[in-house]
């Protein structure tokens, strides 16, 4: 159920990404899905229901709606054509690393600190990126 709701809200906010860029700035979307991640994992650390992780689902499906769609228009938009596919290529392998990378972090996270260590290591993560992008995210060029 709360990937369904992940993915459900990821759908309906990303799809309404074109008019929410009408009025605000990319860097400001982006800073705003980061400061959902950061809400979404120190919320999990303090549920004590399943209804809690379905609201912690949508928050992170908008956060991905949110998030996805715009670095992968940041990169198609800032490649040169001659080299776009190598820059989406490029987008997919550091998926893929962090992907493959995370659950080992969070394993080592959890054997020396805890369960819940993951989720506010992962918060403040999220939110430092947030505030690198809120100051420097204008000023970004790939």
């Amino acid at each position: 159920m709360v990937m369904t709701v992940a993915s459900l809200s990821s759908a309906v906010f990303s799809t309404y990404l074109g008019r929410i860029s009408g009025f605000m700035r990319t860097h400001y979307i982006l800073a705003f899905a980061f400061a959902l991640y950061t809400i979404v994992f120190f919320w999990i650390s303090k549920t004590v229901t399943p209804w809690h992780l379905l609201v912690a689902g949508g928050l992170f499906g908008m956060g991905q709606g949110l998030n996805i769609p715009n670095i992968q228009a940041m990169l198609v938009s800032s490649a040169p054509l001659e080299v776009r596919g190598v820059f989406m290529a490029f987008n997919s392998m550091v998926i893929l690393l962090g992907i493959s990378g995370g659950p080992i972090m969070a394993s080592l996270i959890y054997k020396y600190w805890g369960i819940l260590q993951i989720y506010y290591s992962a918060g403040v993560l999220t939110l430092i990126f947030m505030f690198l992008i809120l100051f420097a995210g204008k000023d970004i060029k790939i």
